[in-house]
């Protein structure tokens, strides 16, 4: 070690045991050439460096930069460096860490035989962590920022007073104000007068702690003066004593929701008005057309009865199609009010096994036919949440039409199975019958169409509009597989 140091001793500096018990790093150094001459624990324990370690090294060694950060430019000397200042120091074995720094000038009394030295006081304090805690608070204000500002929904900052302190740009958008104008607005003067004491109400009870939150519909009105519906879900921040601070505002536009679902209740008035109507018309034609239809029914057969002499052959023969058309006619009416009463019946979901339903619309079959030669396949544990009333209706018109078409085969085959399709459980009644042309295959659910004549099988054409009106009224969907000759297959889900 250079004579020079020997001659600085620390008890001159008259700070050595002060030193030894302050928690931040304390160095002396010269203040020429920075030479270090005081080292106390605590700088030890920053910086890594033994006593001895330390004593004779240049504080830049340290803190590179030191010097610069301290003094003017062109000044020899470190001087006082004012406010602390920002640097980054080097451990040892090379670790980088963020400190801050203090400079001080230091004269001690003069000895005998030793030279005018001056010193320099640094108090060094690792700021690693707290720069880390500052960027990671910078980090998560930017974050919070960005959701702000770019949230899809708008957002809002209020006062206790009701004013608006902080808005996002989605609320401006929605209600046609720029932030400025915003800003200088209170919640009470954008709310529509009609929903003005509701909001005043649930805000007494969110400051008094009543509640914790509150949601609700209301309007605001817009910069155009026009009604915003918005869904408001509004939360109060408090202080740790407990004392309201500001409330935070998020803000959804319903404004086309609430238009839909007024237009939708409007369409269900006027469906209860149709479905009224349409009630009086069933009534109509059950008891207005039936009259008459039994009439010319009635007169044409005692005409047959008590005529038939006098009417020849071909007056009986006009005679009986009139009475097959006006009975035909009465089947129709038949069929239209079921149809009807499909659509008008309250749905009661219940547990529903189809195998055994299907199982007994079948046996009704048979004992209308018992000559005919039928197999049936039915799949066990057919079971859904459904309507049992009209499941029974859906498969009695499924299985009859399976019937029917099937007349002609020498041994017909009837089958009623699960499946998936479609990605979906799937039911369906198949049958090796006469068949149809799957290019016609959606007239067959409209009223009336039908595929062949009534001379090869009769028939209204009702029964499968019934079908799809049933598994409609389910959320289902129903369609048909075929080709001529090759019988049909009817899918339906539920």
């Amino acid at each position: 070690m250079p004579e020079s140091y020997l001659k600085v001793h620390p008890q001159d500096l008259g700070i050595e045991k002060l030193f030894a018990t302050v928690r931040d790093a304390v160095i002396v150094a010269e203040a020429g050439d920075g030479r270090v001459v005081l080292w106390n624990p605590a700088a030890t324990e920053l910086f890594g460096f033994s006593r001895a370690e330390a004593l004779g090294m240049r504080i830049e060694d340290l803190m590179p930069g030191l010097r610069a950060a301290s003094q003017p430019a062109g000044r020899e000397r470190y001087s006082e460096s004012g406010a602390p200042s920002s640097l980054s120091a080097v451990r040892k074995g090379g670790e980088r860490i963020a400190v801050e720094t203090s400079l001080s000038p230091i004269e001690p009394p003069l000895r005998e035989g030793a030279g005018p030295e001056r010193f320099v006081l640094a108090i060094v304090r690792d700021v690693t962590r707290r720069e880390r805690h500052e960027a990671a608070l910078r980090e998560a204000q930017e974050l919070f920022r960005s959701a702000f500002d770019n949230a899809p929904i708008g957002v809002a900052v209020v006062g206790l007073d009701g004013r608006f302190l902080r808005v996002n740009r989605s609320l401006c958008e929605m209600l046609g104000y720029p932030e400025e104008e915003l800003l200088s607005l209170t919640f009470r003067d954008i709310t529509h007068p009609e929903d003005l004491d509701s909001s005043m109400e649930n805000v007494r009870r969110l400051v008094e702690g009543e509640v914790g939150s509150y949601s609700l519909e209301k309007r605001y009105v817009g910069a155009r003066g026009d009604a915003v519906w918005v869904s408001l879900s509004v939360s109060l921040v408090r202080d740790r004593e407990g004392e309201p601070l500001y409330f935070v505002d998020q803000i959804k536009d319903i404004t086309e929701r609430r238009k839909a679902s007024e237009e939708l209740a409007r369409r269900a008035e006027e469906l209860a008005r149709a479905n009224a109507e349409l009630e009086q018309f069933s009534y109509s034609v059950s008891h207005d057309l039936r009259a008459p239809l039994r009439a010319i029914d009635g007169f044409s057969h005692v005409l047959m009865e008590v005529f038939a002499d006098d009417l020849g052959e071909e007056g009986a023969g006009y005679l009986m199609r009139v009475r097959a058309n006006s009975q035909r006619m009465g089947a129709l009416i038949d069929d239209l009010l079921d149809l009807s009463r499909i659509t008008r019946t309250p749905l009661r979901r219940q547990r529903v096994d189809l195998s055994s339903l299907a199982d007994s619309v079948l046996d009704d079959l048979r004992r209308s036919e018992p000559d005919r030669r039928v197999e049936t396949v039915l799949d066990n544990g057919l079971v859904v949440n459904a309507d049992a009333g009209l499941m029974r209706v859906a498969l009695e018109n499924l299985l009859s039409n399976a019937w029917k078409f099937t007349s002609r085969e020498p041994v017909a085959r009837i089958e009623l199975g699960g499946t998936v399709r479609r990605r979906r459980r799937t039911y369906f009644v198949r049958d090796n019958g006469a068949g149809f042309d799957e290019a016609y295959a959606e007239k067959l659910f409209a009223p009336f169409q039908r595929l062949h004549a009534e001379q090869e099988f009769e028939g209204t054409g009702i029964g499968l509009a019934t079908v799809q009106r049933v598994i409609h009224r389910h959320g289902g969907q129903t369609w048909a597989e075929s080709a001529p000759g090759a019988g049909a297959t009817f899918f339906f889900t539920l």
